[in-house]
């Protein structure tokens, strides 16, 4: 099986779902310090600049560079667990966001996280469920989203592009 991230050099709107372990305060740039909850998180974004898709998912997924976007922030302590995404130059985030805010269960993760540039509310969204659920409400809300998944997320906290850097161990949903 190929364990690599699969996300394709092209423009489009992705997910990346994140595992905190622990309570944490996390100063988030702008936001300033922001509290967060042990749980799941779903941020949802777009790549639109070189390197698309496998360029941004593999920024966020390797971590430790320099924060610029409210994820970098988050990604210092939290574990990615899942990666999604949809081709295309549409701008589908705030589409995204929505849908999944309006999911059962879920709530907002931080006001004005990663929403800077438009007017959601957030485009961080808290999920209540474990991975295998978390993977089967993003099928039904976002079925055009291509997913796949961390094999152990406590084992490994990087994931990889199809660029030969880091090895990561991925497993197609």
């Amino acid at each position: 099986m190929d364990n690599k991230l699969a996300a394709p050099v092209a423009p489009g709107t992705y997910l990346l779902a994140l595992q905190l372990l622990r309570p944490c305060c996390i100063k988030v740039g702008a936001l300033g310090p922001v509290s967060f909850q042990p749980g799941l998180y779903v941020y949802l974004g777009s790549a639109r600049g070189p390197g698309g898709l496998a360029g941004r998912l593999g920024r966020h997924c390797e971590g430790g560079r320099s924060e610029h976007w409210h994820l970098d922030y988050l990604r210092t302590s939290a574990t990615p667990i899942l990666a999604g995404w949809q081709i295309g130059r549409r701008h589908m985030e705030c589409t995204w966001a929505r849908r999944l805010a309006r999911a059962a269960g879920t709530s907002p993760g931080v006001s004005g996280f990663g929403s800077s540039d438009c007017r959601c509310p957030t485009h961080l969204v808290r999920v209540p469920v474990d991975q295998t659920e978390l993977i089967a409400v993003i099928k039904r809300i976002l079925p055009s989203a291509q997913l796949q998944r961390f094999d152990d997320p406590e084992r490994t906290t990087k994931c990889v592009t199809s660029e030969p850097r880091t090895t990561y161990d991925f497993s197609a949903v």
